[in-house]
């Protein structure tokens, strides 16, 4: 593919200047929706944190947001030392049932 003339270059560059500039734009919404659904998911964690700590204290949807955390493996550092610390930090009402979903939890993130 040679170019001999002014129109072939022209031609060549009203081509592939709009597809590079398409193909640029598509690249930034596909990283800016990442970057969305990074932060959703971060704010979705910490809405979940929060009915962890269940401050009517709602022991069923304690219990289910304690669950709830095995669907964040992303931050599981973070919750098996939530779950680890959890006596400590929910004393002095810190319910039988509420350590046992700890540990299940605890459990089920160390075995992945």
């Amino acid at each position: 593919m040679s170019f001999t003339t002014v129109g072939e270059w022209v031609a060549w560059a009203g081509l592939v200047l709009p597809l590079a500039t398409i193909s640029w734009a598509a690249l930034q919404f596909v990283l800016q929706r990442r970057r969305d659904l990074k932060q959703q998911n971060f704010d979705n964690f910490f809405l979940t944190l929060e009915r962890v700590h269940n401050a009517d204290g709602c022991l069923i949807a304690q219990k289910g947001a304690i669950f709830e955390l095995r669907n964040y493996p992303e931050y599981k550092d973070v919750i098996l030392r939530i779950c680890d610390d959890a006596p400590t930090l929910f004393a002095p009402n810190f319910d039988p049932r509420i350590a046992a979903e700890f540990s299940e939890t605890a459990k089920y993130l160390r075995g992945r």
